[in-house]
């Protein structure tokens, strides 16, 4: 699976965006307060399910009142857009399910699977999705998502310094 994009309006810091992912190699990188952490967030919140290790982060999931751009006033609802590319010869199992679950049949070597979520006050969650510009059905639209989310496809490595405490955990004492 490879990410193409990302694009959203109303989310934390990042008012409207619109990043497109290079092939083989990305980073990001910018000043202080322009949203990195805001795109690792994204990232994590449709890649990374709740870790299995108690001293990991806790799963990202949308919270409309903690989420929503500071820069608008009025209740806006959040949108972000995902756009993934899937390959017959790297992501088999994850065509074959889609196929399954969405009742469709993927006839091309590459499939592009848009996954749009809004969340509106209140942290009312809409998942869509579409195959190839064609929409499926809000169920299959989850189950294809929990699948994506279950793979553990995102992995963040920060450049911090390594101390006692992020190896092992806040109060922990060495013998």
């Amino acid at each position: 699976m490879r990410l193409i994009s990302i694009t959203g309006k109303n989310y934390r810091t990042l008012k409207d965006i619109s990043i497109a992912f290079a092939k083989n190699y990305c980073t990001i990188a910018g000043r202080s307060n322009a949203g990195k952490s805001c795109v690792i967030r994204l990232l994590s919140t449709l890649f990374g399910s709740k870790p299995p290790y108690p001293w990991a982060m806790d799963e990202f999931h949308f919270d409309y009142k903690e989420d929503k751009t500071q820069w608008v006033r009025q209740n806006v609802p959040i949108h972000i857009d995902y756009v993934v590319e899937l390959t017959k010869d790297e992501d088999p199992a994850l065509i074959s399910f889609v196929e399954k679950i969405a009742s469709t049949r993927i006839e091309e070597p590459t499939v592009s699977l848009r996954i749009s979520y809004s969340v509106s006050e209140g942290d009312a969650l809409t998942v869509a999705m579409s195959i190839d510009g064609q929409a499926i059905d809000e169920k299959a639209a989850k189950g294809i998502e929990k699948r994506i989310k279950d793979s553990n496809l995102f992995f963040s490595i920060t450049p911090q310094p390594r101390t006692r405490s992020t190896i092992l955990g806040a109060g922990a004492t060495s013998l």
